[in-house]
């Protein structure tokens, strides 16, 4: 059961590091797509405003007004306008540089292109706007500025459009059109718009698989500090006493190590008494004792209700004799004075050394020690007088 709890929570960890990972990246892929796209449409149309106010400056009326069909492209006005076009196509960069306007049937027509004749692109004077376009002519001849704000798709490729609106004498006469290729941007995007879930998905299985190792690294010595603790006392339990008393049979490390022994009287009388409560108090404060006079290098466990176990490995009699006297002084000192009627921790004690000549390891030391203890309460009044009255 504890093994299907850690995988389950294993699948927790790594479904919730996925759903962070999966909308941290989302959000970082669209403020990157948003801020860099938004950068490019600022920059372009920065450039298309530069571009506009010198034409408007520079192309007159009459460009518009006189040149109507392909009769006109032998006129000056025409020559004189392509000329400029095409030296603002060549200085800025520019796909496209054309001026139309609505003809007198209504129709949208090209005017004067930029591009050189021999193009497959150049438009001659009259032939029509394309149908995906005239939208945009219409709105610029309505006095709008059309900037470009997205790449759009059209029969010849993907642009980035824009439509300005030329006056004369407060009047509009026709449209500047300018426009940049923008097949380079939407490959780009485009790219970004594959990878990036692709990306964000690979980075979401990495980063769930690490999150589990790194899980199990750091929960693995937590669940086992938890199966050797006891939550009471937050000392060792009894699961751990048994552990580390088997890893020193195991390794051989017998000489020079002890086993003390405390069982603590009264516990029963003092939960019947007091309560449970008072019980828990009991077993703390007798913890807390055990603790204060014994030597730092002591490690303590409890291994049972009422019970507390030692292991000294580097055992000296006569400090432990000279704790048990210790311990027991204060116990008599604290009844005397009372201790604001809280019971006062009372407690049998033994102790043993491991002993090569009738010890086999030191699960032997540990019964000498604990029949030592048993030695000890059975010659206590109260021990003794409930033996006799049984």
């Amino acid at each position: 059961m504890a093994h299907k709890r850690i995988k389950r929570v294993d699948f927790q960890v790594s479904i919730l590091t996925g759903v962070i990972v999966i909308f941290s990246c989302s959000l970082i892929f669209w403020l990157n797509y948003t801020l860099s796209y938004n950068d490019m449409i600022h920059g372009l149309q920065d450039r298309v405003m530069s571009i506009y106010n010198y034409l408007e400056s520079s192309v007159t009326a009459a460009s518009f007004e006189e040149i109507n069909s392909r009769e006109n492209e032998d006129s000056l006005i025409y020559q004189e306008t392509k000329k400029l076009l095409k030296s603002v196509k060549d200085t800025t960069g520019v796909l496209y540089l054309y001026t139309a306007k609505q003809a007198e049937d209504g129709t949208y027509i090209y005017l004067v292109d930029g591009l050189p004749s021999a193009n497959a692109d150049f438009r001659n004077v009259g032939d029509p706007i394309e149908p995906e376009i005239i939208p945009d002519i219409k709105r610029a001849l309505l006095g709008e500025l059309i900037l470009p704000d997205k790449i759009k798709n059209t029969s010849w490729g993907y642009i980035f459009i824009s439509y300005l609106p030329v006056y004369s004498e407060g009047r509009i006469v026709g449209v500047v059109g300018i426009e940049f290729t923008a097949e380079h941007q939407y490959k780009t995007f485009m790219v970004m718009r594959v990878l990036s879930p692709i990306v964000i998905i690979l980075a979401c299985f990495i980063a769930g698989a690490v999150a589990v190792v790194i899980f199990k690294r750091i929960s693995n010595p937590t669940y086992r500090d938890l199966a050797n603790t006891d939550m009471l006392t937050g000392l060792k339990n009894r699961n751990a006493f048994d552990i580390d008393l088997n890893n020193l049979n195991n390794q051989k490390l017998y000489l020079g190590v002890g086993i003390i022994c405390l069982d603590l009287d009264h516990l029963k009388i003092v939960n019947d008494t007091y309560g449970h409560q008072a019980g828990d108090e009991y077993i703390q404060s007798a913890r807390r004792l055990f603790e204060q006079f014994m030597a730092e290098g002591y490690v303590l466990y409890r291994v049972g209700g009422d019970e507390f176990a030692a292991i000294v490995r580097e055992f000296h009699r006569e400090e432990v004799q000279w704790a048990a006297e210790e311990m027991n002084r204060w116990m008599e000192e604290k009844k005397a004075a009372g201790e604001n009627g809280k019971p006062v921790p009372s407690f049998s004690i033994g102790f043993a050394e491991y002993d090569p000549r009738t010890d086999r390891d030191l699960t032997d030391t540990w019964k000498r020690a604990d029949h030592a203890m048993y030695e000890q309460k059975k010659h206590k009044p109260e021990y003794r007088n409930r033996r006799e009255s049984s």
